[in-house]
């Protein structure tokens, strides 16, 4: 967790310097959409965290987790997982900005968490599930929801930011042929 915290910290100061050395003023407030989708992946790397934490420290009570209650982690984490191929394939990220758009339409993340704790609560009451073992699966049904939450917001703020990227990728680029064919005139010279 610490190297992900390090890393994270080192790749926006990098960002941060690049950005300043090598973008216009009108530039640096367009960068927006890249600080948050760092940000992002910030509260995702966090929710991850406090997912084993909670599950390493309730180990024992969450050896006590019914089947239904292990099928609902294993939508929330599906879901996310599918999200987080979706964002790692770069050919498919229109099919994920389209996933995003339409999840957060038709599927409210809040609604599924709070059917997941009405579901949860019923058990308790039965005598299902043991409010000791609840504990820690509320904590990780939480995560996972944030978690997939980060991923879509994370979709939204990539649709901006990978077309500037590309933009300003192509701008710099010119620039910098140009700096070359400019200095190669002056040697002749």
């Amino acid at each position: 967790m610490k190297d992900l915290k390090k890393m994270r910290e080192n790749s926006l100061s990098s960002f941060l310097s690049i950005a300043n050395k090598h973008l216009e003023e009108e530039d640096l407030s367009s960068i927006h959409p890249i600080t948050e989708s760092i940000n992002y992946l910030d509260r995702i790397t966090e929710s991850i965290w406090n997912i084993l934490r909670t599950s390493s420290n309730g180990i024992s009570s969450f050896h006590e987790v019914s089947k239904d209650e292990k099928e609902e982690v294993k939508e929330l984490r599906k879901s996310a997982t599918n999200l987080m191929e979706l964002i790692a394939d770069s050919d498919k990220f229109p099919d994920l900005l389209e996933k995003a758009r339409s999840e957060k339409k038709t599927k409210n993340l809040e609604k599924i968490k709070q059917n997941i704790y009405k579901s949860q609560m019923k058990r308790i009451k039965k005598g299902d599930s043991k409010l000791k073992s609840s504990v820690s699966y509320f904590v990780i049904i939480d995560e996972l929801v944030d978690i997939n939450d980060n991923l879509l917001s994370l979709a939204e703020e990539l649709s901006v930011a990978i077309p500037w990227t590309e933009k300003k990728k192509i701008e710099l680029q010119s620039k910098s042929l140009l700096a070359l064919k400019t200095e190669e005139k002056k040697k002749k010279k």
